[in-house]
């Protein structure tokens, strides 16, 4: 091999800590280092939510017939704040539109007379129960890192009247196993996460040992079977921000609303 002296050979040195180091041979034998930058780490790619509903999306008001699927969203476990992310300064669709105020670009809306909807209803609407109502907080910017993933598809849900079978089952389990059906994301080892656990009242009020154990039974032998053949408990949303505190955990898919009452699904269509 005909090999000029004035041709430059490079010998890689083992390569330090902070930058690459080359050998440059020129000519009749000079050697020269040179300093070459280091490779920056590429940034770990940024994850935005989304989400897509079915039902009444015109009225501020959470309306029972309304059903999303959210992508990405997250808990907050150290102040229990559901965070969905959206990419900043990019023009996005409003989340409704509502005849009086027009496009809405955030879940829950705060009227001028300090007034708050909620975007979703999670249990059935009755004027003499407890109404759990639910809406993700709007975050610019994408997901932090370190934030703790979970795959599985999420079922959100708040109890009606847990000690009562019949509720729980027409109000609380079957709307579930209906919401999966309808958003076309039906899955056999779904999660299902309550807002309350048997022990807890979403009206505040105190709950007797005999109405949780009854209560126990129930989610056991019906909410839980929505999960898969192996019998996982069902966990709430205390329990699961206690395991994981003080991290965020993301929901790749969570499902919410959409707690009809059953007399109003006679003669439903798959979108109603």
């Amino acid at each position: 091999m005909d090999l000029s002296l004035q041709d430059a050979v490079h010998i890689p040195l083992a390569t330090p800590a902070t930058a690459s180091t080359l050998l440059r041979i020129h000519g009749r034998g000079g050697i020269l280092r040179q300093q070459l930058r280091s490779v920056p780490k590429p940034r770990a790619k940024a994850h935005y939510s989304s989400h897509e509903c079915i039902g009444d999306i015109s009225d501020l008001k959470p309306k029972a017939q309304r059903l999303c699927l959210f992508r990405r969203v997250c808990l907050d476990t150290r102040s229990g704040e559901w965070l969905y992310f959206r990419r900043a300064n990019v023009s996005l669709p409003p989340v409704l539109f509502e005849r009086r105020y027009g496009s809405q670009f955030d879940f829950r809306h705060v009227s001028a007379n300090g007034g708050t909807e909620e975007f979703l209803a999670l249990n059935k609407h009755v004027r003499y129960k407890p109404h759990v109502r639910w809406s993700p907080t709007v975050v610019d910017g994408g997901t932090p890192s370190g934030v703790t993933w979970s795959a599985p598809l999420h079922l959100l849900s708040a109890p009606f009247v847990p000690t009562n079978l019949g509720h729980l089952v027409w109000e609380e389990a079957f709307p579930l196993l209906l919401g999966m059906v309808q958003l076309g994301v039906y899955d056999e080892q779904a999660v299902v996460l309550r807002t309350h656990a048997c022990n807890q009242s979403a009206a505040g009020e105190a709950v007797s040992a005999s109405e949780a154990r009854l209560c126990a039974k129930f989610v056991a032998g019906f909410i839980a079977p929505l999960q898969g053949r192996e019998a996982r408990a069902v966990e709430d949303v205390a329990a699961l921000r206690a395991r994981l505190f003080p991290r965020t955990v993301c929901f790749q898919r969570l499902v919410a609303g959409g707690h009809t009452s059953t007399g109003s699904i006679r003669g439903c269509n798959p979108t109603c």
